[in-house]
Formats: structure tokens, C-alpha cells, sequence
């Protein structure tokens, strides 16, 4: 097969041929895997298969790339000029396209003022400061923990604001760095209070460091960026006698929205618990491409920062992910403009008690609509894609969206979803939200606006799909499978048949709601065991602020990304080491933070690192949500019986992590009786659902059956039947007829296959009534017949209305209509009609009312 298709690997220019044969890429060795003493000799390596080794020059293919962009959001330039700015050199070139083919203009140009010479202007500051030339001091007391803290500092919590500077949000004046312990520790408080002398502030409480933009632009980014300047002015003086065409024509390119048909345009917006991520295809292309949220994240944290005008009580969401939970994280206690919220989504889980009123908390105080956050990070997300991403080629309503829900969800939670998505204007050019409604007034339901544009897409199922396209490309797909979707917040099982080539839903969605986060609190529950403080309550009350931040921090920052690749593990290392925040350990001082050692912990003041090793993690935070997990794993089994699988593909963020899919595999070959070893992890299984809503809502019909998670009704009073009705429900009308009352009159049995069918049901509207609200019930319960038992009480659960607009100005006969109710999709559906006319009638199905 390898030799049928060839692959080239291409290497970054700073690494020279040598060095990739000695790894072996360009052949089947398994590549170097010792360091030759220096003053032995090194033969030069032998050159295996040249001729499948290319180098590729940065500024060339990045010019390539950024074409291909160009295409996809309109006419792509002829004549340009490629800034190629890296971490160590800036490269420069022209090129012209104007046959179809590239021609470099200019040789290269450039330096060795990349973006590491910012970071090490923000060292020599320092270093000037504490009177301690390239930190030889600090270095020399303890090397390797010196060198750990400096690396953090100027290379992870630098290099990431460093990005972003220049993105300014209103209100926000300085960097906020957090210096490392062991730093602090040397140089002492004393000495860093220096910092005044250059207009920063040093803050001993929370060890942070602030730096005022006007300090950081002179001090830290002028010198790199004159230098990057400089050669571009040169090539610009070098190019005076042909004009750069391509920089002086586009303010003139036509911004022409292109003509749309059909499904072509998508986009797709995957609203996980922890994360968030955005993908799309137009029909230039066809192809599906991932909206990068924060730099080049695809995936941020389904965190959310707002800003509120005081005197117009406009709100706009300034940041999401992880720059909102920086800046969240630098906010003081008087910034009473900004509003915060993170995981708003666990909320959506409390199906019973959901609706249109339900109320979140925000990080900085004060409740909120739910249904109204959910609606400004919406619109957020399509601004991203249409403005920021799209440059405005296309408008809202060019768009088919997607929306992805957890299977298991109910339709409250699926209603809520949909309002949310009108509030924000995605299926229409209006702006979206801007406002909240202060809690307690009343909030009416949002006008449907083209409801057809908007689809939700159950998250195991497009998963499904996108797993199922990456197997198709790397050889033959299975035809009967199961996905286990593995969220922030959800377990999502389902089963799917496709020996015929469309999709039929074996199963209904089975899971529970611990996903990854019930790791986190378990982790959490820990140490407030350890502490002696249930909920962290006193630490929260001491400083809210500060230590809801110290807390995100600790357990969706620091343990989150350690959390995902438990499992990997690496010879020599047996135990995950996390830095606890400085708030944190301020508060609960070092002897108490020792008694983790109860638990076989380890606790360093030097450094606030807290490590823990492997089997404890085991034990104490995975294992209770792990069993969960593979309980409905054995469940999903038990329900399939005899029938086999083929696979079993694991997805969503917490799917990937190894040590996940290792007790999945031992447990179903335990629970098989059998070695079981057939378990795919795609590839970034954590973009598996937004890949795959895309792909889905292409071609929805893959999906030709799906099977009814529970019993569905309405409740009727027919003519009384003495052999089949129960003496106790019979009553007579005004009229004198004899009916039974509170009869379950059934449209989906619990497990029936639904397919293409509708189902229609008989009714006849009140006189003098211009709206009729019929409920829907439902019940998991085999053999209901009545909504209410003898008692009174109810034996079904009412999940919403059909609210119908209807003329009551009219005869008994003409009152009389048909509703049908489709079960088929995602979301239950209805349409009503007049028996006689055959005239529509209004109907929304409303699961959000409150129905007391």
C-alpha cells in the first residue's frame, strides 16, 4: 500500500536533511535513539530515499495558504507581498500570480527579529530592575527550578498575552503577570517593589505584575517591531517602480454576497459544557473548515466575558475562552461593568425545572435569564465567523445552522437551545442581543424567524459521522458501531446500523451526566476534605473575587489540560504536579496544605506545587466517574443482547484521554467475555461533533430512522367504552354524551422504530378563543393509559404545549382540526390543520412556559 502512495514529509527550513535522515522519516527505522559524546566523531548519516524529503520555504507555502483563504472569501490578489513573522526570524517576500502560477519577484529578505526578542526585552527590563544581568543569581541559587520558573513566566505566561497585545478591551489599561514562587522567593517583596520606578506594580498578595500598555510598547515591543518595519520599508522602496497592485486594489474588490442554494452554506456551532468550537462550508469550496476563536484555537473554553454600559445598559461580549478567562482573572473588585460567566451549559441538564425564567449566577455577581446568556455567546459566535473570519461576504441568513445538543437532552433543554439561537439572530440579519431583561420581568417567547435554517444535530450521532468519514479514508468503515460521546458535562451513547448505506439509530440515546467536569469536583472535594472547608466557603467569602479566580484556575486551567492526557504515560514519571495560585496557599497557609500528605500527596512551599501520584489520581479523582461511564458503556451492551458490534468509537473532549479508553476496552472484554480491542479514537476527537454536524447537515438523510427514547401523548376524551375503559374516568358532558376523561392518547411507543411516519390526532378547539394550548406528555413507563391515576396524581410527566392561533367565532363543525406530530428529527414537531378547510393553522410547540 505504501508504495502505491507515496507521502513526502516536509520539514521546517531549520532543519537540515541530516537531521531527518538520522530520525529515520524518510525510511522505516525507528529513528536516533542515543546522543553521541561531543569530541566523538559523527559520520555523516546515510541518505535513505532523498528523493521522499523536501524543505519548504516558510514565507513560500504560508503565501500558498493564505491564497487558498483568499479564494474561499472572494478573488484571490495576483501581486503580494508574504510577512512570514515567527518566534526567531521575519521573512519576507513578493510574489506574482497573475498566469496562475507563482513567481517570486524579490529574493528573500528579512532578519532574526522574531517574536522570542519581545520576550527577551521584557528579560533585560527585569534583569535591569533587580540588578541581576540574565537572572546569573537567581540561576545559580537552584538552576533547575530557576530555570522552570524564568521559562514559565517569559515563555508560557508571557508568550500568550504577548499574542494578543493590541487586542485591547475597553477598560483595560495593563498586563497582569503572574510572577513564579520560587521567584518571588529569591528576590523578595523589597526588591520587586522596585518595579515603581518604571510605572509597573508589583502586588505581594496575588505575586502578580502590572505593566500599563504605554510601558510594554516602549519598553518591550518597539525595538522588535522597528526592526520588522525596517526591511519592509526597504523591499517597498526596492518594488517603487512596479506598484504592490495587490495592497493598492483591495478596498476595490466587489464585496458581493454570492447567490446560495440549498444547503451549501453551513455553519455549525458546537456548544459544549467546557468548550466551544465553530465550523463551516461555503460553496466555494465545499470543504469544512474550523473558525479559529483565540489565536489559532479552534477549541476554546466555554467561558464568556460582557461588558455593560452604565448609562444605556447596552451589553456586548468583549471575549470569550481563554482570553476571558485572562482578563477575568486581572479584574479588580470595582469593575462593576463586567459581567462573567463560565460552563453556563450544566445548568441545561435540569430538564424538570428548566424554563424560559431560569436563572445563572455570573462570576462577578448577579443573576441573569440562562436562555439570554446562552443567546449573547451565540451571537458572539456568529459575529466571529461572519465578520471576523468571513469579512462580511456573507450574512446571517446565507447560512444553514447548526446547533449540537447531547442526545440524552430533553425538549426543554433542545427548546431552549432554539429561542436562544433566535435572540441571537441566526436565522435572520438582525443583530442579535445586546441586553439583559432584569430578572423578574417578563420575558415573552422570541419570534420564530426562518425556523428551517436552524437544526439541532445530536452530538453522538453527527460524532458518528465524522468517525465514520475519517474510517472510510483510511480503509474500509464498520457498518454496525457504537459511539461513546464523552463531554464536559455528558455521557452520550447511541448504536448505529449503516449495512444499507444510510444510518438507522439502534438504540435510544442512553448516558448520565458525568462527563469530564465530575473529575475536576472530584478533585476538588479532596481537597476540601483535606482543608476542612466544604465548598471552599470560607476562602470564597474572605475575597470573592480573587478566589473564584484562584479556584478556575487551579481546576479548569492547571488540572484540565493535565486531566486529558491522563493515561500518556512517560517512563520516570508517576505523579502530575500542579502550581497551586499564590491567593490559594496565602489563605490556607503552608502547615495546613501539608496534611495532604494524609493522602499520600506532596505539598512544596517552595514552589506551591502540589503532586500527586498516578494511583491516588486513580482512586480517589477518576475512578467514580470512569465506573459511571462504563456502567452505561455495560448498559448500552446489555440492550443490544445478542447483536454484536463492530467498534466502538470514543469522542468529545474527555473521550481522548487514554486512560479513559483503556478501562473501556478491559470493561467491555470483561463484560463480553472476550478480548475486546476494537476501540478508534479519531483524530482531534474533540472537533468530532462539529466536523460531523457540518457533514450531517449536507446530507441529513443519512439518518433514515431513529428509535423514540420514550413514551409520547396527549391526553383526549373519547366516547366512553364500558370493555375498555375504566368506570372511574367516565363523567357525561353538558350535552349529556359519556366520555372518559384523562385518557393517554399515545403517538410513539417507547423504542418503536420512527421512521418517515407523522402522527395525526383528532381535536375541536373552545368557542371564543383565539389561542389553544394543547399539552404534551410523556412517560418512560410501559402500559400507560391515563394521565392521572385514581388517586389524582399524575402518571405522566407534562413536557410542553402546542399553542395553536385559531378563530373560536365558529360553528361545533368547523372548530374541528388535525395536528401531526413528527418525531422523525431532532426536535418534536407539529403542524396543525382544519378538518374541513384544510387550512394551517399556527402551531409552535413550547416546552418553555413555565405550566404550573
Amino acid at each position: 500500500m505504501a508504495a502505491n502512495h507515496p507521502r513526502r514529509w516536509i520539514p521546517p527550513p531549520s532543519i537540515s536533511p541530516e537531521e531527518v535522515y538520522m530520525a529515520g522519516l524518510t525510511s522505516d527505522a525507528p529513528g536516533i535513539t542515543r546522543f553521541t559524546p561531543v569530541g566523538s566523531p559523527l559520520p555523516r548519516p546515510e541518505e535513505v530515499n532523498p528523493e521522499k524529503l523536501s524543505l519548504a520555504l516558510e514565507p513560500e507555502v504560508a503565501a500558498i495558504a493564505a491564497q487558498h483563504q483568499s479564494a474561499v472569501s472572494g478573488t484571490p490578489p495576483e501581486r503580494y507581498m508574504v510577512v512570514d513573522i515567527g518566534g526567531g526570524t521575519v521573512d519576507i517576500t513578493v510574489h506574482d500570480k497573475s498566469n496562475g502560477r507563482i513567481s517570486v519577484v524579490l529574493p528573500p529578505m528579512g532578519n532574526t527579529w522574531g517574536g522570542t526578542t519581545v520576550n527577551e526585552a521584557l528579560s533585560e527590563l527585569l534583569q535591569e530592575i533587580l540588578k541581576d544581568k540574565d537572572f546569573q543569581s537567581f540561576l545559580s541559587s537552584e538552576p533547575t527550578r530557576a530555570k522552570v520558573g524564568l521559562n514559565k513566566f517569559f515563555y508560557g505566561e508571557f508568550e500568550e498575552q504577548k499574542k494578543t497585545f493590541g487586542d485591547t478591551t475597553e477598560g483595560t489599561t495593563e498586563m497582569v503577570l503572574t510572577l513564579p514562587p520560587a521567584f518571588v522567593g529569591f528576590y523578595g517583596n523589597d526588591k520587586l517593589g522596585e518595579v515603581r520606578k518604571m510605572n509597573m506594580h508589583y502586588d505581594p498578595g496575588d505575586l502578580s505584575l502590572e505593566i500599563d500598555y504605554h510601558q510594554l510598547e516602549e519598553k518591550v515591543f518597539k525595538s522588535t517591531v522597528d526592526k520588522i518595519i525596517k526591511p519592509l520599508l526597504l523591499l517597498i522602496m526596492a518594488l517603487s517602480k512596479g506598484s504592490l497592485s495587490p495592497l493598492a486594489r483591495a478596498d476595490k474588490i466587489d464585496r458581493v454576497t454570492p447567490v446560495l442554494q440549498g444547503s451549501s452554506c453551513i455553519a455549525a456551532i458546537d456548544f459544549g459544557t467546557s468548550s466551544l468550537s465553530v465550523a463551516y462550508t461555503t460553496p466555494t469550496d465545499g470543504q469544512i473548515k474550523l473558525v479559529p476563536l483565540h489565536s489559532t484555537y479552534e477549541r476554546v473554553p466555554n467561558a464568556i466575558m460582557i461588558l455593560k454600559d452604565q448609562e444605556t445598559q447596552q451589553c456586548k461580549v468583549t471575549e470569550i475562552g481563554y482570553r476571558a478567562q485572562s482578563i477575568y482573572g486581572d479584574i479588580k473588585k470595582e469593575a462593576q461593568n463586567v459581567i462573567y460567566f463560565e460552563r453556563i451549559k450544566t445548568l441545561l441538564e435540569r430538564d424538570t425545572a428548566l424554563d424560559r425564567t431560569t436563572q445563572v449566577s455570573s462570576f462577578t455577581g448577579g443573576s441573569y435569564y440562562l436562555i439570554e446568556v446562552i443567546a449573547f455567546i451565540l451571537t458572539y459566535l456568529k459575529e466571529k465567523l461572519l465578520t471576523d473570519h468571513l469579512k462580511g461576504n456573507y450574512k446571517s441568513s446565507d447560512f444553514d445552522w447548526v446547533i449540537t445538543v447531547p442526545a440524552i437532552w430533553k425538549a426543554r433543554a433542545r427548546r431552549m437551545m432554539r429561542e436562544a439561537a433566535y435572540m441571537a439572530g441566526l436565522t435572520s440579519d438582525a443583530p442579535g442581543i445586546t441586553r439583559f431583561t432584569p430578572v423578574g420581568s417578563p420575558l415573552p417567547r422570541p419570534e420564530e424567524v426562518n425556523p428551517e435554517k436552524l437544526s439541532l444535530a445530536l452530538e453522538p450521532e453527527v460524532a458518528a459521522i465524522a468517525a465514520q468519514h475519517q474510517s472510510e479514508v483510511s480503509g474500509t468503515p464498520p457498518e454496525r458501531y457504537m459511539v461513546v460521546d464523552i463531554g464536559g458535562g455528558t455521557v452520550d451513547i447511541t448504536v448505529h446500523d449503516k449495512s444499507n448505506g444510510r444510518i438507522s439509530v439502534v438504540l435510544p440515546p442512553m448516558g448520565n451526566t458525568w462527563g469530564g467536569t465530575t473529575v475536576n469536583e472530584a478533585l476538588s472535594m479532596i481537597l476540601e476534605e483535606i482543608l476542612k472547608d466544604k465548598g471552599f466557603e470560607s476562602f470564597l467569602a474572605s475575597d470573592p473575587t480573587r478566589a473564584k479566580v484562584a479556584l478556575n484556575k487551579l481546576f479548569y486551567g492547571e488540572f484540565e489540560e493535565q486531566k486529558k492526557t491522563f493515561g500518556d504515560t512517560t517512563e520516570g514519571i508517576n505523579e502530575i504536579s500542579l502550581t497551586l495560585p499564590a491567593a490559594f496557599v496565602s489563605f490556607y497557609g503552608n502547615d495546613k496544605l501539608h496534611e495532604v500528605r494524609k493522602l499520600n500527596m506532596h505539598y512544596d512551599p517552595g514552589d506551591l506545587s502540589l503532586e500527586i501520584d498516578y494511583h491516588q489520581l486513580e482512586e480517589k479523582v477518576f475512578k467514580s466517574t470512569v465506573d459511571m461511564i462504563i456502567e452505561c458503556v455495560r448498559a448500552a451492551f446489555d440492550e443490544l443482547g445478542s447483536d454484536g458490534i463492530d467498534t466502538v468509537y470514543l469522542v468529545g473532549g474527555f473521550g481522548g484521554c487514554r486512560f479513559v479508553s483503556q478501562k473501556i476496552e478491559k470493561a467491555i472484554s470483561e463484560h463480553c467475555g472476550m478480548l475486546y480491542d476494537n476501540i478508534v479514537c479519531p483524530v482531534q476527537p474533540d472537533l468530532a461533533v462539529v466536523r460531523g454536524a457540518v457533514m450531517w447537515r449536507k446530507d441529513p438523510n443519512i439518518i433514515q430512522s431513529r428509535v423514540a427514547d420514550a413514551t409520547y401523548g396527549v391526553r383526549c376524551e373519547p366516547v366512553f367504552n364500558p370493555s375498555i375503559h375504566d368506570e372511574h374516568y367516565k363523567y357525561v358532558n353538558e350535552e349529556g354524551d359519556q366520555l372518559c376523561n384523562n385518557v393517554f392518547d399515545v403517538f410513539v411507543l417507547k423504542g418503536e422504530e420512527i421512521k418517515d411516519e407523522v402522527y395525526k390526532g383528532k381535536f375541536i378547539h373552545s368557542p371564543q378563543i383565539d389561542k389553544q394550548h394543547i399539552p404534551i406528555y410523556c412517560t418512560a413507563d410501559d402500559g400507560v393509559q391515563y394521565t392521572v391515576d385514581k388517586d389524582g396524581k399524575p402518571a405522566v410527566r407534562e413536557i410542553g404545549q402546542l399553542v395553536l392561533d385559531v378563530y373560536g367565532n365558529k360553528p361545533r363543525e368547523e372548530r374541528k382540526f388535525y395536528v401531526f406530530m413528527d418525531f422523525r428529527g431532532t426536535e418534536i414537531k407539529a403542524r396543525a390543520q382544519y378538518r374541513i378547510t384544510g387550512e394551517e393553522v399556527k402551531t409552535v410547540c413550547d416546552f418553555l412556559s413555565k405550566h404550573d
